[in-house]
């Protein structure tokens, strides 16, 4: 700028000072000097307002740069506030879920189950059936038919149902704390070597077969082996429980055809 003015004032005096240029040339480098002044002065205030409007806009650029920037951090607080609170609402609908299912099991039975033991009573030469339950929730209108293998396999005509098969009354709750009860008692004479029963049982959670064995030791003593399956209503089967003495002969039950049956079932883990 100060160059462009320093240059039209050098000219201006050359011309003025030329004693053989004529009014007109003086007239017209006097205005082509104040023109050249006139650019540069204007370029120069052009070029300052150039110089304020790109400040300004690299601050607004900085600016929106830092809306931006602000804006996005927000939105990944946002969304990690999002991603936490579904977490939370999927873990709290579990546990609803959770306590729902507890409720409906405390009503139906939920995984429990319920089978049929047998014991020597002393003093006489019979065995005392009972009913137990096992697992986490009480038990209702669980009823027992009890089937007398070998009063069934001598019983040719079909005829003494009554006799071979034997239906309790249906019992209406097994609580958590009910340890067992008593259904009935078989007799089993000192020289009887074994009794075969298999036993059937509904509940409000399912039904449940058994296979109940018990052998005559050589001491006189009894010896018991029991397992029982389950079939659920809401579609689980398999075993749930088996029990084998230590001192049942394993022969006996590898020849026995339906306890094969069952043990080659699948297995529940029943808590």
């Amino acid at each position: 700028m100060v160059l462009i003015i320093a240059g039209s004032l050098v000219a201006l005096g050359t011309t003025l000072s030329d004693p053989k240029n004529d009014r007109f040339k003086v007239t017209l480098a006097a205005t082509a000097a104040a023109i050249a002044i006139g650019g540069g002065v204007n370029g120069y205030f052009n070029g300052v307002q150039a110089q304020k409007e790109a400040k300004a806009s690299n601050e607004l650029l900085r600016t929106k740069t830092d809306e931006i920037a602000a804006a996005t951090r927000q939105s990944l607080d946002l969304a990690k506030l999002n991603g936490e609170l579904s977490r939370a609402l999927i873990k709290k609908s579990d546990t609803i879920s959770d306590l729902g299912r507890s409720a409906v099991s405390e009503t139906t039975g939920g995984d429990s189950y319920c089978f049929v033991d047998m014991g020597g009573m002393a003093g006489t030469e019979g065995l005392a059936a009972s009913v137990e339950r096992r697992g986490r929730y009480p038990m209702q209108n669980v009823g027992v038919t009890i089937t007398d293998v070998d009063a069934f396999r001598a019983d040719k005509t079909m005829q003494n149902m009554g006799v071979w098969r034997r239906s309790f009354p249906v019992i209406d709750f097994i609580s958590r704390v009910s340890l067992w009860r008593p259904l009935g008692t078989y007799s089993m004479g000192p020289n009887v070597q074994s009794r075969s029963f298999n036993v059937e049982i509904s509940a409000r959670n399912g039904f449940f077969q058994e296979l109940l064995r018990v052998r005559r030791l050589a001491d006189g003593g009894l010896t018991l082996a029991l397992v029982v399956t389950a079939s659920y209503f809401d579609k689980r089967q398999g075993v749930v429980f088996q029990r084998i003495n230590k001192t049942f002969p394993t022969d006996a039950l590898i020849a026995d055809k339906d306890w094969q049956t069952f043990v080659k079932m699948k297995r529940l883990k029943i808590p």
